[in-house]
Order: C-alpha cells, then structure tokens, then sequence
C-alpha cells in the first residue's frame, strides 16, 4: 500500500496495517468492556446487599481493560514478528510483555487486597469502635505482610523471565537467612516483634497509651519495625517495636473504655465533712451530665483519705466515657469544685507549719 504525500510515495507495509488493525479492534473492546461492565455490572453490584462486591470487582475491571490493551499489543507486535521474522527484538519483546502481565497481576492483586482490607474496616464500624481498633490492628499488618510476598513471588519470577537464575535464591535460602539474620538482627527483632503484638494484642490503633517513660498518646499504626503514637502535643512519637514489647505499658482502653478519674483536694478541720461531701458529689455529677465524653451513668464518690498536716484530704471519683475526655472532665471538674466550696463557705487552707523557737538560757 502506498501513500502519496506531495512528489514523495510512502510505502506502508500491509503487516503494520494488520498490526493496526488488530491494536484498534482490542483497544475499541477494551472501551466496550469498561463502558458495559460499569453500566451493566455496576447496576447488579448497586442491587447487593455487600460492599464487598465493590472492593473486588473494581479492581477487576481496571484488569479486564488493560488485560485487553496488553494482549492487543501482544498479538499486533506478532503479526509483524511473522511477517519479518524479527529473531533480535522479539524475543526482548516476549519477555517484555510477560513482564507487563506480572505487574498487571501484582498490582490487581495488590488493590484487591488494599479493597478488602478497607471493606473489613468499615464492617467493624458497626460493631463499635472497639471492633474497629480491633480490626483495623489485625488487617493492617496482614495486608503489608501478603503484599510484601506477593511483591516479592512477582519480583521473583521477572527475576527468571529476564534470564537470571533464582534457584541459588530458592536453594540458599537457609544460608542466606542466617547471614542476613545476623546483619540484620535489629531489623528482624522489630519485625518479629511487631508479629507478635499484632496475635498478642497488648495495644491496638486508637487505644489511648502510657509508657514507662511517661510519654503518653493514642497509638496510629502498629506496623513491622514500628509502632507510631501521636502524642497530646500532636508529634508523633516512633517505637521500635522490640522496644514496645520490652516496655511497660498502661492500656487506658483495656479491659473496658470508661475511665475513672481520681481529683484529690483537702478542706479545712472545722469543716462539716458531711456537707463537703454532698457539695462535691453534686458538681461531680453536674460535670459528668454536662460535659461532652463524661459517664452520665457513673454515681460519683467521695472518699476521706487521711488528716494532712494542715486539712482532711478526700478523693472524688469521675469517670469518662472517652479516654480521651479523662483531662477535661478532670479539669472542669476542678473548676467547678473550687466554685462550688467558695459560695458555700467551705476553706481549702494552705498549708500551715509552726516553727517553734526556743531562746538559749543565759549563762550565769
């Protein structure tokens, strides 16, 4: 076939317009099949009761689409491979579009995962957020853990298509585990660690933590090295996991979510301590009901502790709903105390020592 453009005649083989021609009908499928799987499928996914169908069949039409671009290039660059018998490019060719079938798989693998993972979350979203924490934990750390195998089977057999032996991986295995075990001793110590407190389950994302060391947060991801904590202050505090599972931890979201707060205070000796302890119960209560994240079912108490130095000590016991709420009932509550024992004439003395002095007698 032969083309003329101005005095010059520009020939064009008949396999590339086969190759063109094939390219063009996959390319025209590809588009009907994405065009009738959304207007077709899409509807009957809308019908379901699951969203499950959703996370999975999305990712499936993305493969559908490109599946058939690829396999059009594929059978387009064969045409031409037939009629030239190319022996040098087709096979880099071959072993490119086997290439690009890998990385479609792995990828539609990987969002399927990804898909499913974010499904399982938002399932537990009707179950509390206790579910949720609970869940998201476990699914975090299974999805890095299958794609990171996923990723590396795939790494694998791309390894063996471009021409490079992976039986010495595959074989030496055992040797290779121990020289990398020993060079990565820390690295392998995190991960291991993060293993294990994803079955133990000592924290899980959102609980609201203390450690040891007296830093305090909500925990945001438990990952393979590392579990990341974002503080009071909003910085986000880094754990090597090997450490977290060595430290000593106070889970304020274990065994149950509703916390007590403890507000110690002293009032004077002559105090009517019956009284004092009606007038703190009361605005421990007016603080509970008021106070967005206070336990409106908790009956506060007070408790005397002791005779201090200079005042009876007492303690009242609040409770949250919400971890996250301990500090500003406690603080309200604090408040609203200091308010309340100043209208009804109840002293919080200061501390008071008496020094006693005694004048040496005079030598006679």
């Amino acid at each position: 076939m032969h083309y003329f453009v101005g005095q010059n005649v520009i020939a064009v083989a008949p396999e590339w317009i086969r190759a063109s021609g094939i390219l063009g009908a996959f390319v025209l499928l590809a588009l009907i099949v994405r065009f009738a799987w959304k207007a077709l499928i899409g509807r009957w996914i809308k019908r379901t009761e699951t969203t499950l169908d959703d996370a999975i069949l999305t990712p499936l039409r993305g493969l559908a689409f490109w599946a058939l671009i690829l396999s059009g290039a594929y059978f387009a660059a064969q045409e031409i491979y037939r009629a030239r018998q190319e022996t040098v490019i087709w096979p880099l060719l071959g072993q490119a579009f086997t290439i690009g079938w890998i990385l479609l798989a792995v990828g539609t693998a990987v969002r399927i995962l990804n898909a499913y993972a974010k499904w399982k979350i938002e399932q537990a979203a009707d179950k509390g957020d206790e579910a949720v924490r609970d869940v998201a934990t476990r699914v975090s750390f299974g999805r890095k853990i299958v794609t990171a195998l996923v990723v590396f089977l795939g790494g694998l057999y791309i390894l063996s298509v471009i021409g490079v032996d992976t039986s010495p991986i595959v074989a030496g295995g055992a040797l290779g585990g121990v020289v990398i075990g020993i060079a990565l001793q820390d690295t392998l110590a995190n991960v291991f660690a993060g293993f294990f407190l994803n079955i133990d389950r000592p924290v899980k994302i959102g609980d609201l933590i203390r450690l040891e060391t007296s830093e305090e947060g909500f925990v945001e991801e438990v990952g393979w090295r590392y579990t990341k904590v974002r503080l009071w202050s909003n910085n986000l505090l880094i754990i090597p996991n090997n450490k977290l599972s060595q430290s000593i931890i106070t889970n304020f979201n274990l065994p149950a979510e509703p916390l007590s707060i403890y507000v110690y205070c002293g009032v004077a000796y002559d105090s009517d301590l019956d009284h004092v302890e009606r007038v703190a119960i009361r605005v421990a209560k007016q603080v509970q009901d008021s106070e967005p994240g206070g336990d409106t079912s908790w009956e506060p108490v007070v408790r005397f502790k002791e005779f201090g130095d200079s005042s009876i000590t007492f303690v009242t016991v609040l409770r949250s709903a919400e971890v996250g709420a301990q500090h500003r009932v406690h603080h309200q509550f604090v408040k609203a105390l200091h308010r309340a024992f100043k209208d009804e004439g109840i002293e919080i003395p200061f501390p008071i020592r008496t020094l006693i002095h005694k004048n040496p007698q005079p030598k006679s």
